[in-house]
């Protein structure tokens, strides 16, 4: 019986040493590719300005959605000239957010309704890319390392865990 209680807790421990690992690599994954979509989104604050105006603005709710789980597409476009050179962009952030309530879609289209004058935030190094909104998610910057902290304490504790059984 004492056999199988170790190998029972070599088990265990071997469990907690893999998914302490897998949290961290995930935590670290998430933290890369965090910081990779925020810091291009966090650059638009240097791009030039530029006018431009609304072509299309509507929404729609996205098919095949579970009752209460919805999620509405917003579709934006504008037109902005730039060296005499007419561009096109759909893009408002950075990020293309989700919208999980029709309230919040209805206001991003009336916000950007058709025909209204915007100010364009384009790339001067690459016209064609433009944003209508600069800026990363500041939330995300403080989120983060608190998601790495946990992890890495969580990767901590199952490693001593096992090292004090072994």
């Amino acid at each position: 019986m004492g056999n199988v209680n170790q190998v029972y807790s070599g088990d265990s421990n071997s469990n907690k040493k893999i998914a302490g690992t897998a949290a961290f690599l995930t935590s670290i994954f998430t933290l890369v590719a965090g910081l990779y979509f925020n810091l291009a989104a966090f650059r638009t604050l240097d791009w030039t300005m530029g006018k431009g105006v609304i072509t299309h603005a509507d929404y729609q709710l996205k098919a095949n959605q579970e009752e209460g789980n919805h999620e509405y597409s917003v579709n934006i476009r504008y037109e902005y000239i730039v060296s005499g050179e007419k561009h096109t962009g759909d893009v408002i952030y950075r990020h293309k957010y989700k919208f999980f309530n029709e309230s919040d879609a209805e206001e991003i289209t009336k916000t950007y309704s058709k025909d209204t004058s915007v100010t364009v935030l384009y790339n001067p190094s690459n016209p064609s890319e433009a944003v209508l909104e600069s800026g990363g998610e500041w939330g995300f910057a403080f989120v983060t390392p608190l998601l790495l902290f946990v992890a890495l304490a969580f990767f901590m504790s199952a490693r001593k865990g096992s090292t004090k059984r072994e």
